[in-house]
C-alpha cells in the first residue's frame, strides 16, 4: 500500500480530468464551460471568475492595513498631549490618510473583498476627521495655550471650571457666539 501523504512521483503523470459530455451537460451557448475548460470557472453573466489572491498578496495587504492602523493609533494617542506635541497628531493623521488610501488601492487591485474594505473606508473617514480637528486646534492656538497654562496651575475643580469658562469666552470673542451652543 502506498503512503497517501507522500508527494506524487515525478515520473507519473497526473490523471486526465473527465469532461462531462452527457445530454444534461451545459453547453458553451448556455454559459457553461466549453471544450477544454474546467467546469465551475465561469462567474456571473459568463465572465471568468476572479483568481484568488496568493498568500504573499494577502500578507502584503495585511502589512499595509497594519501600518494604517498604527498610524491611526499614533494619531489618536498624540491628540491627548499638550499643544506643541499635539502637532504630531496632524502628521500621524495625514500619514494615516496616505497609507490608508494606498492600502485601499492595493485591496482593490488584489480584488480582496469583505470587511477589510469597510474597515479601511471607516478608518479613512476617521483619520480625515482627525486632520480637520487638529487643524481646528491650530486655528485657536493662542487660546489653547492660555487654557493649558491656566489648567496647569488650577488645583481645584472650581479653578479648572474658571479656566474652561475663560477659554469659552475667548473662543466666543474670536468667532462670535455659536447658535444652539
Amino acid at each position: 500500500m502506498s503512503n497517501p501523504y507522500a508527494p506524487p512521483d515525478p515520473a507519473s503523470r497526473p490523471p486526465k480530468q473527465r469532461e462531462h459530455t452527457g445530454p444534461d451537460a451545459p453547453s458553451p451557448a448556455d454559459g457553461g464551460p466549453g471544450p477544454g475548460k474546467a467546469p465551475g470557472r465561469q462567474g456571473r453573466a459568463g465572465r471568468p471568475e476572479r483568481p484568488k489572491p496568493t498568500p504573499e498578496q494577502l500578507a502584503s495587504v495585511s502589512r499595509s492595513v497594519l501600518h494604517f492602523g498604527l498610524f491611526m493609533l499614533a494619531a489618536v494617542l498624540t491628540m491627548q498631549v499638550d499643544l506643541p506635541w499635539h502637532l504630531m497628531s496632524l502628521a500621524f493623521a495625514i500619514g494615516a490618510v496616505v497609507v490608508g488610501v494606498r492600502a485601499l488601492v492595493r485591496v482593490f487591485k488584489e480584488q480582496i473583498r469583505g470587511g477589510i474594505v469597510v474597515l479601511l473606508v471607516f478608518g479613512l473617514m476617521l483619520s480625515g476627521m482627525l486632520v480637520v480637528t487638529t487643524l481646528g486646534s491650530l486655528a485657536v492656538w493662542n487660546e489653547q495655550m492660555e487654557r493649558q497654562e491656566c489648567l496647569r496651575s488650577a488645583i481645584t475643580v472650581s479653578a479648572q471650571d474658571r479656566c474652561e469658562r475663560i477659554y469659552q469666552e475667548a473662543i466666543e470673542d474670536r468667532f462670535g457666539t455659536i447658535p444652539g451652543g
